[in-house]
């Protein structure tokens, strides 16, 4: 949702907070989501980031902070470009790379099901139906939105 809110032509100051708002939410889980991991890795003595999936994450978390810090400047303090105009031209640079940074957060959340931990405990055809499943309806929704 934090995505669809912004999916029209003239974005509203409205919808402008509802996707910083959205993202910020979005932010803190990812955040406090690596903060438990790292803790968890430094108290059993575990070396940090050696799957794919905890790769994948740093760096999705490590480009939703650029993205974060990025759109929060191009929407709140327009100044800082140049004015208006000029944020106009960038804004879809951090479109684009906001589309690139939702698919590596599902490439990541994917990811995550190969860990050791969770091929020997779970059904992975299920999480992976699950998850197809999100995305197909998330992409279908929100486009017809």
């Amino acid at each position: 949702k934090g995505i669809a809110s912004l999916q029209r032509k003239v974005i509203t100051n409205k919808a402008r907070n509802i996707h910083a708002y959205l993202q910020g939410i979005g932010f803190v889980a990812m955040a406090l989501g690596v903060s438990v991991i790292y803790y968890n890795k430094i108290l059993n003595d575990k070396p940090h980031f050696t799957t794919p999936h905890g790769q994948l994450g740093i760096l999705s978390f490590t480009f939703m902070l650029i993205q974060f810090i990025l759109g929060s400047l191009l929407g709140y303090a327009p100044g800082l470009f140049g004015g208006i105009a000029k944020v106009k031209k960038i804004y879809k640079y951090h479109r684009f790379s906001g589309y690139l940074l939702l698919f590596m957060v599902w490439f990541t959340a994917l990811s995550g099901v190969q860990t050791p931990f969770l091929v020997l405990h779970q059904n992975l055809l299920y999480i992976y139906s699950i998850s197809i499943a999100g995305i197909l309806f998330s992409s279908i929704y929100f486009k017809k939105k």
